[in-house]
């Protein structure tokens, strides 16, 4: 028997995030390092194609795997995350990451329980909101 709270809490969520413009994707096949980077939980191909999209011009795997690990470098710091933001809002490597003025050109997928992990501390967040790619949101109950 399934948890209560996924029936009355979780999946009315996704489902809602589906009807306002969020795509459900399933992680259950999903492999850390392959499909996602297990540091940043960015996933590849939606970051990568939407960076095709954004920016007008050829973005290669290598490229997309390169731009993650200068993303996780900003995310090392002490901060609070502000160098992301900024980054989030300008551009990375002259790489716009999310299309502010046309939206339509943004990936908004919707995800269950993908799992983040720093050492030993680990959590499941039960909906993760994702824009082309990157973790930008969650929700827990």
């Amino acid at each position: 028997m399934g948890r209560p709270e996924d029936k009355y809490v979780k999946l009315p969520a996704i489902i809602h995030a589906t009807r306002i413009g969020y795509r459900y994707r399933s992680i259950k096949g999903d492999v850390s390092g392959i499909d996602y980077d297990a540091d940043t939980n960015i996933f590849f191909e939606p970051f990568r194609a939407a960076l095709e999209r954004i920016n007008g011009k050829p973005v290669d795997v290598d490229k997309a795997h390169h731009l993650v690990s200068q993303l996780k470098l900003k995310l090392l710091g002490n901060d609070l995350g502000c160098t992301f933001f900024a980054s989030l809002q300008s551009s990375v490597e002259g790489y716009r990451l999310i299309d502010f003025e046309n939206p339509a050109n943004n990936d908004f997928t919707v995800v269950a329980e993908l799992p983040y992990a720093n050492g030993e501390d680990s959590f499941r967040p039960d909906i993760t909101f994702l824009v082309n790619g990157m973790p930008l949101g969650v929700v827990c109950q």
